[in-house]
């Protein structure tokens, strides 16, 4: 079922781009990147601190997920993508984020659209190096995605596991955000199936297109500079800090904002202020 705020975008070859606004219709824009699995819906969670902070959240779905078509494509190529629907939106300056698996996603996007971008900002990102490639080989991903497109046909399976993840730290949770965001964002990651969360995993494991040295060069050359912002948890044993302290320390112009005791989840919902903040006025937070 298609959601009422649900925006189609038709690129230059026949491919359609489906993407959610949320917060400020009339804020400073942020596209975002959302985690692997996962979909454009994940971004709701922004939604009350965007309007606060006077934003307007774009989440673009990727290649295979939700309404966007299929294909293979490295995180450069990817790039284009977003560039045409910049364009197309009238975007003179915008931020780009990512959680998790968005994370490179938007390290990539931001840095080879510089120009155009005031701030990166990667929540708990996945770095070049995928922390479970020796333990998930591609088989067992497929199989293994497969099978979560089965726990998403139940709801309360999939509170369930959000609600333990989150377990101490949810007392302020807007109500529905377990049930209405996270889990219907999983219910639209696989509206078409598991390929494309498949492919999409894959590339984000091995297929990048461009290199961490290169894109460092790229935001060391920016005048002025182009801040990336790092939200890491210390309890993340998705992502774990050592990585994201790894990446940090290969790209420059880095803004840390470190939660100890926060899980993978917990990153990404207990610091929706901070990061946006951060997007709409980056030198500012600093």
């Amino acid at each position: 079922m298609r959601r009422k705020n649900e925006h189609d975008f038709l690129l230059p070859d026949g491919r359609h781009i489906s993407w959610l606004l949320f917060g400020d219709p009339s804020g400073f824009p942020i596209v975002y990147m959302h985690g692997t699995p996962g979909s454009a819906l994940e971004a709701a969670v922004f939604d009350r601190a965007a309007k606060t902070a006077g934003a307007m959240i774009i989440a673009v779905d990727r290649p295979g997920i939700a309404g966007s078509t299929h294909i293979n494509q490295s995180l450069a190529q990817y790039c284009t993508d977003i560039a045409y629907l910049a364009d197309s939106l009238e975007l003179n300056q915008f931020s780009v984020m990512g959680w998790s698996g968005g994370g490179p996603y938007a390290l990539v996007t931001g840095t080879f659209l510089a120009s155009k971008v005031r701030a990166i900002g990667l929540i708990a990102p996945q770095s070049s190096k995928d922390p479970w490639e020796k333990f998930v080989p591609a088989g067992l991903l497929r199989a293994g995605l497969f099978l979560y497109r089965g726990i998403t046909h139940f709801p309360s399976l999939l509170v369930a596991s959000f609600r333990a993840d989150d377990i101490g730290r949810h007392s302020s949770r807007p109500p529905g955000t377990y049930r209405n965001i996270l889990a219907r964002s999983a219910q639209r990651a696989t509206r078409k199936g598991t390929t494309g969360l498949v492919d999409d995993a894959l590339t984000l494991r091995n297929n990048w297109g461009v290199d961490l040295e290169h894109l460092a060069d790229i935001l060391s050359d920016q005048s002025p500079p182009l801040p990336v912002w790092i939200v890491q948890g210390g309890r993340d044993w998705i992502i774990p800090a050592r990585d994201t302290d790894a990446l940090a320390a290969r790209i420059p112009h880095v803004h840390r904002i470190y939660d100890p005791t926060a899980t993978h989840l917990q990153t990404l919902l207990d610091h929706t202020y901070e990061v946006v903040r951060a997007m709409v006025h980056p030198r500012q937070v600093q």
